[in-house]
């Protein structure tokens, strides 16, 4: 193809909008259209963080929407990266404390009720409960 010639508004998707103007041989000519933001947003659920009650679009909004637009799947290194950063986040590792803490705290309790009360049969019933932590009685 000589030429090629694509009509694009804020809900084109960037993979399409990329295909479409890249086909060209000789030129590639992208023609933005400037809906009001209300009419975009009555077409479909779109993420635009556009002006809600101007009289149209900027070239500049319409191109971020399309560049934010994605209809392409996560590819499997995306989503490994993805877990990866989740895993080593800062509020991973507080989740992590958090739960280490709470089981030494209920590992102390128990060790503090079987000082307490002494290794009878009540408190050994109580210590193997299924919500009791695991110990081991010297």
């Amino acid at each position: 193809m000589d030429t090629s010639h694509v009509l694009a508004d804020a809900l084109t998707h960037r993979e399409a909008f990329y295909v479409a103007t890249t086909r060209g041989r000789y030129s590639n000519t992208a023609y933005l259209v400037l809906d009001p933001a209300r009419a975009v947003r009555r077409i479909a659920d779109h993420p635009i963080d556009g002006p809600g009650d101007w009289d149209s679009w900027t070239t500049e909004q319409v191109v971020q929407a399309i560049s934010s637009h994605s209809a392409a799947d996560t590819s499997a290194h995306e989503a490994i990266r993805a877990e990866q950063d989740r895993v080593r986040s800062i509020r991973q590792l507080a989740d992590e404390a958090d739960t280490i803490a709470s089981y030494d705290h209920e590992i102390a309790a128990t060790e503090l009720l079987l000082a307490v009360l002494g290794n009878k049969t009540a408190t050994r019933s109580l210590k193997d409960s299924d919500d009791s932590p695991e110990l081991e009685l010297g």
